[in-house]
């Protein structure tokens, strides 16, 4: 549903990528069958899982309205994130389009040059990144 803008604004990643992710994702996060008795689980699947753990790390919402958007209790929001996010971790440890390679030293320079070039004020740069604060 929607198109890949749509999925690129939400998740920063196309259709395609995001089915090739949720593929290796639903084998590290955990959704049990649904019960016949009690309240039913409100994230019942693994597409909605990996979309709210995305949505989180792209967007710049707030929890409580990431809460609303998704229909889900702060509480339960909390504890999806967490799960999500340790799945997602286990997901691209050792996924190979989703390791972070540095350009090398001669090509850093070029970059570094093509960055100057459109803005002076940038010495010895060759790239941005852009969004959540991550430990390196």
């Amino acid at each position: 549903y929607g198109s890949d803008i749509n999925f690129l604004n939400a998740t920063s990643l196309t259709k395609s990528s995001f089915r090739q992710l949720l593929r290796r994702f639903a084998s590290y996060y955990y959704i049990p069958r649904a019960r016949s008795r009690g309240r039913p689980l409100k994230l019942r699947y693994h597409h909605q899982v990996l979309g709210l753990v995305l949505c989180f790390y792209v967007g710049s919402m707030e929890l409580s309205s990431l809460s609303m958007l998704f229909a889900v209790p702060p509480s339960t929001l909390a504890r999806t994130l967490r799960r999500a996010e340790e799945a997602l971790s286990k997901t691209i440890e050792k996924y190979s389009p989703a390791r972070i390679s540095w350009p090398s030293p001669s090509h850093q320079e070029e970059l570094a040059k093509l960055v100057e070039a459109r803005e002076p004020l940038l010495k010895h740069t060759f790239g941005f990144i852009d969004g959540k604060n991550f430990k390196v």
